[in-house]
């Protein structure tokens, strides 16, 4: 059994970096379907790109959209972060 994650993370600060105004946390598991994960990630994807295809005064994003095999621990859960660091798809976004 194969496991997927794809993994949304969009950060929105002040210019400072010292506030942090609005995060988006989003995650989806699929197993045993690869090329459904990466019809996510490509829908994610295009999200990310049209948000940041305008900048709001006075503020910073940053954001990443990711598709991995995900770590699993000893007891079961699923990571964070990809098993060994090997990412199938990857792609960061700045304003």
């Amino acid at each position: 059994m194969r496991i997927y994650k794809v993994l949304t993370n969009v950060f929105e600060y002040n210019r400072r970096k010292d506030i942090r105004i609005n995060s988006v946390h989003h995650e989806e598991v699929v197993i045993n379907n690869l090329e459904y994960a990466k019809a996510i990630y490509i829908e994610r994807e295009k999200e990310l790109k049209s948000s940041f295809s305008y900048s709001v005064r006075g503020t910073e994003r940053t954001g990443t959209v990711q598709l991995f095999t995900p770590h699993v621990h000893k007891n079961g859960l699923l990571a964070y972060w990809p098993d060994n660091d090997k990412y199938i798809l990857k792609r960061d976004f700045t304003d």
